[in-house]
């Protein structure tokens, strides 16, 4: 029974990660998506001794953990009554420990983890709803916002959202052909994505679509050519598309003509002698944001999280995070070639393009994304698993 709660709580909260910093779903300064994160790892704390099981997980838990402790230490060490220091620290460190324990779930019961993200998914698609509605839609510099979500964000979980509706991809238990009907959904994901005017998120959903159609291949070399073909027009055609929103395709020039990338190549520039300082392991978010205060006179994002994590924790810490990332890679890769199944490898390498120009460390979506992943592998070593012994029996 207790399982069965906190799976559903789980499922809660994935569907309302979305909302998580929408005014209207914020109570006395916290928003209802922490509160049911939290309720969820009260619950789960106390539910299993499983939860706590590092076996399984340790490839996965061993560089976060080691990552953790560089971030930490700093804030042990050189306690000061930071309060954004504190509440980064603590939403990346809880981030962590969301891995853990649902991963301890995912690992055992594979289908957790897609279910968690057709959970999320719903949650997006909930958001498309309103925006044909036109409820809460706002415009900030002609950039759309629903309840005033950053609009880069919501590009992003909207590229997330299409990538799961390729047809090959959803799978809705029970619900055999009507799941298509999800596919009406499209256009208003589409239109979201392009009134964000996210650069990162239009080059994201097109390289996506890119990867989809290379690995999409055939042992039937006609039909290979056929889905190259029928690629390269959707891609076009999608292209064409967006470049019928002026905040998107004015954005895009002037990144090609200006090289204006929102002044993030100059927050770089201007964090690169506070890496140098610590290269090793860093100054600690405290030491960052005392940095940032000082030179951009308010605490600033860097805009990629490899340049954060060096920041933040130093070689040592970025090291420890790229090889939490490789395994996930390898993961990826091994089901795109032993089932053929690309969702998710796609996932890994859009997210990896993010990373590069945004934030990632305290944005759960990608943690439950890292949760699938590892739950689609360990599917594949169910299935692997039940062969070998099929054929042993025979």
């Amino acid at each position: 029974m207790m399982v069965r709660l906190h799976i559903l709580i789980l499922y809660l909260f994935s569907a309302s990660i979305v909302f998580e910093n929408w005014s209207m779903m914020s109570f006395g300064g916290n928003s209802l998506p922490k509160m049911i994160a939290l309720a969820l790892l009260a619950v789960i704390s106390f539910s299993s001794r499983k939860t706590y099981d590092y076996n399984m997980l340790k490839k996965y838990l061993n560089p976060l953990f080691i990552f953790s402790i560089i971030l930490i230490a700093p804030f042990l060490y050189n306690y000061q009554d930071y309060s954004d220091y504190f509440t980064i620290l603590m939403s990346i460190v809880l981030n962590v420990v969301f891995f853990w324990f649902i991963g301890n779930l995912v690992v055992r019961e594979p289908i957790i983890g897609y279910n968690m993200i057709l959970a999320f998914i719903s949650g997006v698609l909930f958001a498309s709803f309103l925006y044909i509605l036109n409820i809460g839609v706002a415009f900030e510099e002609g950039r759309m916002t629903i309840f005033g979500e950053n609009p880069n964000k919501l590009g992003i979980f909207a590229v997330i959202a299409v990538c799961l509706l390729f047809p090959p991809y959803l799978k809705i238990s029970g619900y055999g052909k009507k799941r298509y009907f999800l596919l009406l959904f499209l256009v208003p994901l589409l239109n979201m994505i392009a009134q964000t005017g996210s650069r990162v998120t239009f080059l994201g959903l097109m390289l996506s679509l890119v990867f989809y159609i290379l690995l999409k291949r055939s042992r039937n070399t006609g039909k290979t050519i056929v889905y190259i073909v029928l690629g390269v027009a959707a891609i076009y055609l999608l292209f064409t598309y967006f470049m019928t929103f002026d905040i998107l395709r004015e954005r895009l020039i002037s990144t090609v003509e200006d090289q204006d990338v929102s002044g993030r190549d100059r927050i770089w520039e201007s964090i690169w002698p506070l890496i140098v300082k610590s290269p090793a392991i860093g100054v600690g978010i405290g030491g960052y944001i005392d940095y940032a205060h000082w030179v951009f006179g308010q605490n600033r994002s860097p805009h990629n999280v490899f340049i954060e994590i060096m920041a933040y924790t130093g070689v040592a810490g970025l090291f420890a995070f790229l090889v939490f990332g490789y395994n996930l890679f390898r993961d990826g890769y091994k089901i795109l070639i032993e089932q053929k199944f690309a969702l998710p490898f796609i996932y890994i390498l859009f997210l990896g393009m993010v990373f590069m120009t945004g934030q990632a460390l305290n944005v759960k979506a990608y943690w439950m994304i890292y949760l699938y992943i590892i739950s689609s592998r360990f599917n594949l070593d169910m299935i692997l698993k039940s062969r070998s012994v099929n054929k042993i029996l025979e």
